[in-house]
């Protein structure tokens, strides 16, 4: 099986770019890198709430106060907000986040 490798950053802004102006799909894309589709909408979240930067890779992870967290999840439990919109509005880089906090809120 063929090791897949890292995706360059200026590769994921080509990536978003050829998206963006309708040459390719999101899914011809992802065969291209040997990606998900997924990963795709992702990077094109990442580009258009970050720019170029939104696509390197962050040299740590983030932490978030409690106040913040607890205004996501109520934000994301009127159901006024998606995932992806949820992202963009409080400048989050994953779905991933915004699930985790959620479930343990239901707890």
């Amino acid at each position: 099986m063929e090791k897949r490798k890292k995706v360059t950053g200026a590769q994921k802004e080509r990536a978003v770019t050829d998206y963006l102006e309708g040459k390719y799909t999101m899914r011809q894309i992802g065969e291209q890198y040997k990606v998900h589709h997924s990963n795709i909408s992702k990077w094109v979240l990442l580009y258009q709430t970050w720019g170029r930067e939104g696509l390197e890779r962050p040299k740590k992870n983030r932490s978030y106060p409690e106040e913040f967290k607890e205004e996501v999840v109520r934000a994301y439990q009127t159901k006024n907000y998606s995932l992806f919109e949820l992202c963009r509005k409080y400048k989050l880089r994953n779905f991933s986040t915004i699930q985790t906090w959620v479930a343990k809120a239901k707890m």
